[in-house]
Protein backbone atom coordinates (compact mmCIF):
# COMPACT_ATOMS: atom_id res chain seq x y z
CA UNK A 1 0.00 0.00 0.00
CA UNK A 2 1.44 3.40 -0.98
CA UNK A 3 1.85 6.05 1.72
CA UNK A 4 1.10 3.47 4.40
CA UNK A 5 1.67 4.74 7.92
CA UNK A 6 3.83 2.51 10.10
CA UNK A 7 4.24 2.37 13.84
CA UNK A 8 7.13 0.62 15.54
CA UNK A 9 6.43 -0.79 19.01
CA UNK A 10 9.19 -1.58 21.54
CA UNK A 11 8.71 -3.55 24.76
CA UNK A 12 11.42 -3.51 27.45
CA UNK A 13 11.56 -5.94 30.37
CA UNK A 14 8.92 -8.47 31.34
CA UNK A 15 5.94 -6.10 31.67
CA UNK A 16 6.96 -4.01 28.66
CA UNK A 17 7.33 -7.10 26.48
CA UNK A 18 3.90 -8.34 27.56
CA UNK A 19 2.25 -5.01 26.69
CA UNK A 20 4.13 -4.69 23.40
CA UNK A 21 3.11 -8.21 22.39
CA UNK A 22 -0.54 -7.60 23.33
CA UNK A 23 -0.59 -4.26 21.46
CA UNK A 24 0.85 -5.78 18.32
CA UNK A 25 -1.44 -8.81 18.49
CA UNK A 26 -4.54 -6.61 18.73
CA UNK A 27 -3.70 -3.67 16.50
CA UNK A 28 -0.95 -4.78 14.12
CA UNK A 29 -2.00 -4.49 10.48
CA UNK A 30 -5.60 -3.93 11.47
CA UNK A 31 -6.39 -0.23 11.68
CA UNK A 32 -6.66 2.40 8.95
CA UNK A 33 -3.64 1.17 7.01
CA UNK A 34 -1.35 1.40 10.04
CA UNK A 35 1.16 -1.41 10.23
CA UNK A 36 2.85 -2.15 13.56
CA UNK A 37 6.32 -3.66 13.77
CA UNK A 38 7.63 -4.89 17.12
CA UNK A 39 10.93 -5.28 18.94
CA UNK A 40 11.41 -6.85 22.38
CA UNK A 41 14.37 -5.90 24.58
CA UNK A 42 15.29 -7.91 27.65
CA UNK A 43 18.06 -8.61 30.13
CA UNK A 44 16.64 -12.01 31.15
CA UNK A 45 15.89 -15.10 29.09
CA UNK A 46 12.71 -15.92 31.05
CA UNK A 47 11.02 -12.66 29.93
CA UNK A 48 10.66 -13.95 26.38
CA UNK A 49 8.50 -17.06 26.46
CA UNK A 50 5.69 -15.74 24.25
CA UNK A 51 7.61 -13.95 21.51
CA UNK A 52 9.45 -14.76 18.32
CA UNK A 53 13.22 -14.68 18.84
CA UNK A 54 13.61 -12.91 15.50
CA UNK A 55 12.22 -9.78 17.19
CA UNK A 56 14.29 -10.11 20.36
CA UNK A 57 17.30 -8.14 21.56
CA UNK A 58 18.76 -9.95 24.58
CA UNK A 59 21.29 -7.92 26.57
CA UNK A 60 22.73 -10.22 29.22
CA UNK A 61 20.93 -13.32 30.48
CA UNK A 62 20.39 -13.06 34.22
CA UNK A 63 18.35 -9.86 34.38
CA UNK A 64 18.70 -6.84 36.62
CA UNK A 65 17.43 -8.43 39.82
CA UNK A 66 14.72 -5.71 40.02
CA UNK A 67 17.49 -3.17 40.71
CA UNK A 68 17.64 0.16 38.88
CA UNK A 69 21.41 0.48 39.41
CA UNK A 70 22.14 -2.98 38.00
CA UNK A 71 19.90 -2.38 35.01
CA UNK A 72 21.58 0.96 34.36
CA UNK A 73 25.02 -0.73 34.44
CA UNK A 74 23.85 -3.34 31.91
CA UNK A 75 22.65 -0.67 29.46
CA UNK A 76 25.80 1.45 29.94
CA UNK A 77 28.11 -1.50 29.33
CA UNK A 78 26.24 -2.51 26.18
CA UNK A 79 25.27 0.88 24.75
CA UNK A 80 27.01 0.36 21.41
CA UNK A 81 25.45 -3.07 20.88
CA UNK A 82 22.05 -1.73 21.91
CA UNK A 83 22.37 1.24 19.57
CA UNK A 84 23.30 -0.94 16.62
CA UNK A 85 20.62 -3.60 17.17
CA UNK A 86 17.76 -1.16 17.72
CA UNK A 87 18.47 1.05 14.73
CA UNK A 88 19.04 -1.97 12.49
CA UNK A 89 15.70 -3.46 13.55
CA UNK A 90 13.60 -0.41 12.68
CA UNK A 91 12.53 -0.34 9.01
CA UNK A 92 12.33 2.80 6.89
CA UNK A 93 9.26 5.07 6.76
CA UNK A 94 8.28 4.66 10.40
CA UNK A 95 5.72 7.24 11.49
CA UNK A 96 5.74 6.75 15.28
CA UNK A 97 7.71 4.72 17.81
CA UNK A 98 5.88 3.52 20.92
CA UNK A 99 7.85 2.26 23.95
CA UNK A 100 6.35 0.18 26.78
CA UNK A 101 8.22 -0.51 30.04
CA UNK A 102 7.40 -0.89 33.71
CA UNK A 103 9.09 1.60 36.03
CA UNK A 104 8.95 -0.81 38.98
CA UNK A 105 11.36 -3.38 37.58
CA UNK A 106 15.08 -2.90 37.16
CA UNK A 107 15.37 -3.39 33.39
CA UNK A 108 12.42 -1.24 32.37
CA UNK A 109 12.98 1.61 34.80
CA UNK A 110 16.66 2.01 33.95
CA UNK A 111 16.29 1.65 30.18
CA UNK A 112 13.84 4.34 29.13
CA UNK A 113 16.25 7.29 28.98
CA UNK A 114 18.90 5.20 27.17
CA UNK A 115 16.50 3.88 24.54
CA UNK A 116 14.82 7.25 23.98
CA UNK A 117 18.15 9.03 23.48
CA UNK A 118 19.20 6.46 20.89
CA UNK A 119 15.93 6.85 18.99
CA UNK A 120 15.73 10.65 19.24
CA UNK A 121 18.80 11.08 17.03
CA UNK A 122 16.76 9.81 14.08
CA UNK A 123 13.05 9.88 14.97
CA UNK A 124 10.77 12.75 16.02
CA UNK A 125 7.53 11.03 17.08
CA UNK A 126 8.52 8.92 20.09
CA UNK A 127 5.84 7.99 22.62
CA UNK A 128 7.21 6.64 25.92
CA UNK A 129 4.61 4.69 27.95
CA UNK A 130 6.01 3.99 31.45
CA UNK A 131 3.79 1.70 33.53
CA UNK A 132 3.65 3.15 37.05
CA UNK A 133 3.66 0.96 40.15
CA UNK A 134 0.69 -0.14 42.23
CA UNK A 135 0.32 1.74 45.51
CA UNK A 136 0.73 -1.49 47.47
CA UNK A 137 4.09 -2.46 45.95
CA UNK A 138 7.07 -2.52 48.30
CA UNK A 139 10.01 -0.17 48.68
CA UNK A 140 12.43 -1.48 45.99
CA UNK A 141 9.74 -1.05 43.29
CA UNK A 142 8.92 2.44 44.56
CA UNK A 143 12.58 3.51 44.51
CA UNK A 144 12.94 2.21 40.94
CA UNK A 145 9.90 4.26 39.94
CA UNK A 146 11.20 7.43 41.57
CA UNK A 147 14.64 7.15 39.94
CA UNK A 148 13.08 6.45 36.55
CA UNK A 149 10.61 9.35 36.70
CA UNK A 150 13.29 11.77 37.87
CA UNK A 151 15.48 10.76 34.94
CA UNK A 152 12.59 11.10 32.48
CA UNK A 153 11.72 14.51 33.90
CA UNK A 154 15.32 15.73 33.61
CA UNK A 155 16.50 14.09 30.38
CA UNK A 156 13.60 12.93 28.22
CA UNK A 157 10.91 15.63 28.33
CA UNK A 158 12.61 17.48 25.47
CA UNK A 159 12.95 14.34 23.35
CA UNK A 160 9.64 12.47 23.49
CA UNK A 161 5.98 12.43 24.44
CA UNK A 162 5.66 10.66 27.80
CA UNK A 163 2.30 9.06 28.52
CA UNK A 164 2.29 7.31 31.93
CA UNK A 165 0.02 4.30 32.46
CA UNK A 166 -1.53 4.15 35.94
CA UNK A 167 -1.73 0.69 37.46
CA UNK A 168 -3.26 2.04 40.68
CA UNK A 169 -6.46 3.06 38.89
CA UNK A 170 -7.20 -0.60 38.24
CA UNK A 171 -5.94 -2.42 41.35
CA UNK A 172 -9.04 -4.67 41.45
CA UNK A 173 -8.60 -5.86 37.86
CA UNK A 174 -6.57 -8.82 36.59
CA UNK A 175 -3.23 -8.10 34.89
CA UNK A 176 -4.61 -9.24 31.52
CA UNK A 177 -7.53 -6.82 31.91
CA UNK A 178 -5.18 -3.98 32.87
CA UNK A 179 -2.98 -4.68 29.84
CA UNK A 180 -6.06 -4.60 27.61
CA UNK A 181 -7.11 -1.25 29.10
CA UNK A 182 -3.64 0.21 28.61
CA UNK A 183 -3.19 -0.80 24.99
CA UNK A 184 -6.67 0.47 24.16
CA UNK A 185 -5.85 3.81 25.83
CA UNK A 186 -2.62 4.19 23.87
CA UNK A 187 -4.25 3.15 20.62
CA UNK A 188 -7.16 5.58 21.09
CA UNK A 189 -4.86 8.43 22.08
CA UNK A 190 -2.54 8.01 19.10
CA UNK A 191 -5.39 7.61 16.62
CA UNK A 192 -7.87 10.26 17.77
CA UNK A 193 -7.69 11.99 14.39
CA UNK A 194 -8.30 8.74 12.52
CA UNK A 195 -11.26 7.55 14.60
CA UNK A 196 -13.56 10.32 13.38
CA UNK A 197 -15.97 9.54 10.53
CA UNK A 198 -15.66 12.60 8.24
CA UNK A 199 -18.79 11.69 6.29
CA UNK A 200 -21.11 12.44 9.22
CA UNK A 201 -22.52 15.82 10.23
CA UNK A 202 -20.03 17.55 12.56
CA UNK A 203 -20.75 21.19 13.49
CA UNK A 204 -17.51 21.58 15.51
CA UNK A 205 -14.52 19.88 13.95
CA UNK A 206 -11.12 19.39 15.55
CA UNK A 207 -8.24 20.76 13.50
CA UNK A 208 -6.04 17.72 12.81
CA UNK A 209 -2.74 19.58 12.56
CA UNK A 210 -3.33 21.45 15.81
CA UNK A 211 -4.37 18.22 17.52
CA UNK A 212 -1.18 16.51 16.33
CA UNK A 213 0.88 19.35 17.78
CA UNK A 214 -0.59 18.58 21.21
CA UNK A 215 -0.69 14.78 20.98
CA UNK A 216 2.98 14.64 20.02
CA UNK A 217 4.28 17.63 21.94
CA UNK A 218 7.38 16.85 23.97
CA UNK A 219 6.94 16.18 27.68
CA UNK A 220 4.29 14.55 29.84
CA UNK A 221 0.77 13.93 28.55
CA UNK A 222 -2.48 13.10 30.38
CA UNK A 223 -5.50 11.37 28.88
CA UNK A 224 -8.66 11.55 31.02
CA UNK A 225 -11.63 9.54 29.85
CA UNK A 226 -15.23 10.37 30.76
CA UNK A 227 -14.67 13.71 32.45
CA UNK A 228 -17.23 14.67 35.12
CA UNK A 229 -17.68 18.40 34.59
CA UNK A 230 -20.16 18.68 37.46
CA UNK A 231 -17.37 18.07 39.97
CA UNK A 232 -13.81 19.31 40.36
CA UNK A 233 -11.54 17.65 37.83
CA UNK A 234 -8.42 16.16 39.39
CA UNK A 235 -5.25 15.55 37.42
CA UNK A 236 -3.19 12.45 38.16
CA UNK A 237 -0.14 14.66 38.43
CA UNK A 238 0.59 18.33 38.04
CA UNK A 239 -2.06 21.04 38.19
CA UNK A 240 -4.16 22.98 35.70
CA UNK A 241 -2.04 26.06 36.38
CA UNK A 242 0.92 24.27 34.74
CA UNK A 243 -0.94 22.96 31.68
CA UNK A 244 0.01 24.52 28.35
CA UNK A 245 -2.27 22.61 25.98
CA UNK A 246 -5.69 20.99 26.31
CA UNK A 247 -7.83 19.08 23.85
CA UNK A 248 -11.45 18.56 24.85
CA UNK A 249 -13.37 16.08 22.73
CA UNK A 250 -17.05 15.22 22.67
CA UNK A 251 -17.69 11.79 21.19
CA UNK A 252 -21.06 11.35 19.51
CA UNK A 253 -22.17 7.93 18.36
CA UNK A 254 -22.42 7.61 14.60
CA UNK A 255 -26.13 6.86 14.83
CA UNK A 256 -27.23 10.11 16.51
CA UNK A 257 -29.60 12.42 14.61
CA UNK A 258 -28.67 15.95 13.54
CA UNK A 259 -30.70 17.41 16.44
CA UNK A 260 -28.95 15.05 18.83
CA UNK A 261 -25.57 16.19 17.52
CA UNK A 262 -26.51 19.86 18.01
CA UNK A 263 -27.53 19.13 21.62
CA UNK A 264 -24.13 17.58 22.35
CA UNK A 265 -22.41 20.49 20.59
CA UNK A 266 -24.01 22.91 23.05
CA UNK A 267 -22.82 20.72 25.92
CA UNK A 268 -19.29 20.78 24.51
CA UNK A 269 -19.24 24.59 24.37
CA UNK A 270 -20.37 24.81 28.01
CA UNK A 271 -17.62 22.37 29.06
CA UNK A 272 -15.02 24.34 27.12
CA UNK A 273 -16.01 27.47 29.09
CA UNK A 274 -15.62 25.58 32.39
CA UNK A 275 -12.16 24.34 31.43
CA UNK A 276 -11.04 27.72 30.06
CA UNK A 277 -11.85 29.36 33.40
CA UNK A 278 -9.36 27.00 35.09
CA UNK A 279 -6.52 27.19 32.55
CA UNK A 280 -6.08 30.88 31.87
CA UNK A 281 -2.73 30.51 30.11
CA UNK A 282 -3.34 27.29 28.17
CA UNK A 283 -4.26 26.76 24.56
CA UNK A 284 -7.64 24.99 24.48
CA UNK A 285 -8.61 22.99 21.41
CA UNK A 286 -11.97 21.28 21.13
CA UNK A 287 -14.11 19.38 18.70
CA UNK A 288 -16.59 16.61 18.06
CA UNK A 289 -15.72 13.07 17.08
CA UNK A 290 -18.31 10.90 15.34
CA UNK A 291 -17.27 7.34 16.03
CA UNK A 292 -18.62 4.06 17.36
CA UNK A 293 -15.08 2.92 18.19
CA UNK A 294 -14.88 5.03 21.35
CA UNK A 295 -17.09 4.05 24.29
CA UNK A 296 -16.60 7.26 26.33
CA UNK A 297 -18.83 10.32 25.81
CA UNK A 298 -15.94 12.73 26.24
CA UNK A 299 -12.25 12.86 26.95
CA UNK A 300 -9.63 15.43 27.91
CA UNK A 301 -6.00 15.46 26.80
CA UNK A 302 -3.55 17.76 28.58
CA UNK A 303 0.14 18.42 27.96
CA UNK A 304 2.95 20.77 28.84
CA UNK A 305 3.63 20.33 32.56
CA UNK A 306 6.19 18.59 34.78
CA UNK A 307 5.62 15.84 37.33
CA UNK A 308 7.74 17.07 40.23
CA UNK A 309 4.72 17.17 42.56
CA UNK A 310 3.92 13.54 41.70
CA UNK A 311 7.54 12.49 42.27
CA UNK A 312 7.56 14.23 45.66
CA UNK A 313 4.35 12.45 46.62
CA UNK A 314 5.92 9.10 45.67
CA UNK A 315 8.97 9.96 47.78
CA UNK A 316 6.79 10.60 50.80
CA UNK A 317 4.96 7.34 50.24
CA UNK A 318 8.26 5.47 49.82
CA UNK A 319 9.67 7.02 52.99
CA UNK A 320 6.63 5.68 54.81
CA UNK A 321 7.39 2.19 53.50
CA UNK A 322 10.94 2.15 54.87
CA UNK A 323 9.88 1.06 58.37
CA UNK A 324 7.76 -1.82 57.10
CA UNK A 325 10.45 -2.93 54.68
CA UNK A 326 13.26 -2.88 57.26
CA UNK A 327 11.35 -5.24 59.54
CA UNK A 328 11.93 -7.90 56.89
CA UNK A 329 15.36 -6.79 55.64
CA UNK A 330 18.44 -5.43 57.36
CA UNK A 331 18.46 -1.62 57.33
CA UNK A 332 21.78 -1.45 55.48
CA UNK A 333 20.17 -3.29 52.56
CA UNK A 334 17.75 -0.42 52.16
CA UNK A 335 19.72 2.66 53.08
CA UNK A 336 23.25 1.92 51.87
CA UNK A 337 24.94 0.92 48.66
CA UNK A 338 24.40 1.80 45.01
CA UNK A 339 20.60 1.68 45.34
CA UNK A 340 20.45 4.29 48.10
CA UNK A 341 17.72 6.91 47.68
CA UNK A 342 17.83 10.26 49.49
CA UNK A 343 14.17 11.16 49.88
CA UNK A 344 13.70 14.92 49.97
CA UNK A 345 10.68 15.06 52.27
Amino acid sequence: MLNEKKNFVIGIGQAGISLCHAYNQKYGNSFNGINNNALYISTAIEDNSEINSRNLVLIGKEGSGKKYSKGKSIWEENIDILNDKILRAIPEDIDKIIIFASVGGGSGSSSLSFITKILSEKYHHIIVCPVLTFNFENLPFSTNEIQCLETLNQEVTSLATIYPLYNSKYENESLDKINDIFIKEVHTLLNINNLHNPNLYTPISLDKLEAESVLFSKGFLLFIKEVDFENKIKLDFGSFSEVKNIILLQNINEYKSKNGVLKYSEELIQNVKKISNRVKNARVLYGIIRSNQISENNCLIASGFNIESYINKKKRQAAGKVTNYTTKRKPNKVLKGRDKIKFDV
